[in-house]
Formats: C-alpha cells, sequence, structure tokens
C-alpha cells in the first residue's frame, strides 16, 4: 500500500486556529480472499487488481508552544 497527500497547513498568529486541508491517494494491490464471488457469480483465482481510493484530508492540528524564559 502506498499513500500520498498533498496538503496546506495553516499557523495563526493567535495560536488557537490552526487547522490543515489536503487531498490524499491511496493506491494498494490487493487480491480476493474467496474463491468464489457472489457479487459477480464468477470465481476470482487470486488476480492481484489495483485499487485506488482518493479523499480530501481536514483537521484541526492543536500545537504545544514551550514558554520562552529568557525574555
Amino acid at each position: 500500500m502506498l499513500s500520498q497527500n498533498i496538503g496546506w497547513l495553516f499557523f495563526s498568529k493567535k495560536r488557537f486556529g490552526d487547522f490543515y486541508l489536503g487531498l490524499e491517494l491511496i493506491e494498494a494491490l490487493t487480491s480476493s480472499r474467496r474463491e468464489y464471488n457472489f457479487d459477480t457469480l464468477t470465481s476470482d483465482q487470486g488476480e492481484t487488481r489495483l485499487d485506488l481510493l482518493f479523499g480530501i484530508k481536514a483537521g484541526w492540528a492543536v500545537p504545544f508552544y514551550k514558554k520562552n524564559l529568557y525574555n
């Protein structure tokens, strides 16, 4: 399985509105674990296929800032 993500990470100056937004693509080489597929009514002999998943990734970042003791 491979996973790629391209996105944008925003840190506000007020240290509260930090978030990220991005596009994600996941690829996997998979094969069936069953000998017969009931949905297609065919037999599957373990043929490898490429499965792709594409989506949007978003979240809120909670940073921890260290207090500067020397100012």
